[in-house]
């Protein structure tokens, strides 16, 4: 078992010539501009002072109807996850979904948690889960199941709808567990699914939800995200948060993206658009295309594609998983890799 994690010096860097669509990044030229208007209206004494987090959290409950009680800042989803199992693993057998979100298993095997993993299948040509394995899983644990689940998954892009997630939480409840909802693509579903996992899982006493800026409008290298669900839970993952959950940049960025929360979701329409444009390509082109949710394509590739594609971007390709075995996976693309692409196919 491997308990190590990479250092970043080993990493190799991306070229720049190239367009980056392997991590699922959001490069889309809309979002970027927005980026641009953001940095705009950064001021100097935001890099001088501690944050003013009051504020901070009186922003989050206009858009996602939570409030500081119930809720906690963190470095995007990642962050979250990371704060569940730092308070929660010990009393808990972690239960996940494979393949996930890769820290989703690094967590527990990291801190020695005998986590258990259900594995998505591709049946008639969609990727999904079998709720009841899902449930049988969750009934074998030794202790009691800390269910964590994303809706829309990546890579898979499955969705958990409401019905399940109700479905879910009532058995969860019965074993006395927890589940932790990783809605970091959730928005790509709709921003009335992403409000009713929330009001669902903040109303649970079993339930946590997770998400992050960074997919949606497209903050990565910002780290922004937060917690929100039982109150009782969150005051023990607060129990041990750092003087100031996050810093005044931050803080700063997130008040602007909040208060234009129309553009957001106006973006996030765009990048749905051009995942449609590049499938219709890919389609054209003899690719076969997996039915997924979020920002992102899974598809079946070929030669002549393949090659063009390595002219062209990053991508992700050979997953190891079994139920994605042979399949790609591409970020949804700006304009400019859309009109370079179809030059690239008609030559």
């Amino acid at each position: 078992m491997d308990l190590s994690r990479p250092l970043w010096i080993n990493e190799s860097e991306r070229k720049h010539e190239l367009f980056w669509l392997d991590k699922n990044e959001i490069t889309l030229e809309s979002a970027l501009n927005f980026n641009a208007s953001i940095i705009e209206q950064l001021r100097p004494i935001d890099l001088s002072v501690y944050p003013d987090l009051g504020k901070t959290y009186i922003n989050l409950s206009k858009i996602f109807r939570i409030n500081e009680n119930n809720s906690l800042l963190v470095n995007g989803a990642d962050g979250g996850i990371r704060e569940v199992f730092l308070s929660l693993c010990n009393k808990y057998q972690a239960v996940i979904l494979d393949p996930t979100f890769a820290m989703i298993s690094v967590y527990p095997n990291n801190m020695r948690n005998n986590y258990l993993k259900v594995n998505y299948e591709l049946n008639d040509k969609k990727l999904s889960i079998d709720i009841n394995k899902l449930i049988k899983t969750l009934s074998s644990t030794s202790k009691p199941p800390l269910l964590v689940i994303a809706s829309p998954d990546s890579p898979t892009g499955n969705v958990i709808d409401i019905d399940e997630l109700n479905f879910l939480l009532k058995n969860i409840r019965k074993l006395n567990g927890i589940m932790l909802f990783d809605g970091t693509y959730a928005l790509y579903k709709s921003y009335d699914y992403m409000l009713e996992v929330i009001e669902i899982i903040k109303n649970s006493k079993n339930a946590l939800f997770t998400t992050s800026l960074s997919k949606s409008p497209g903050l990565a290298g910002v780290r922004l995200g937060f917690l929100t669900g039982s109150i009782d839970l969150i005051d023990k993952i607060r129990s041990i948060r750092p003087m100031y959950e996050i810093g005044s940049m931050q803080s700063r960025i997130i008040e602007i993206v909040l208060n234009d929360w129309e553009t957001c979701l106006k973006t996030i329409q765009e990048i749905i658009q051009n995942k449609y444009n590049l499938e219709e390509l890919l389609e054209n082109s003899g690719c076969h295309i997996i039915p997924a949710v979020g920002n992102f394509s899974l598809f079946k590739s070929n030669q002549k594609i393949d090659f063009i594609l390595n002219q062209l971007c990053y991508y992700r390709k050979n997953f190891k998983s079994d139920s994605l075995k042979g399949l790609s996976r591409l970020s949804s693309p700006p304009n400019a890799f859309i009109k370079k692409l179809k030059k690239s196919i008609k030559e």
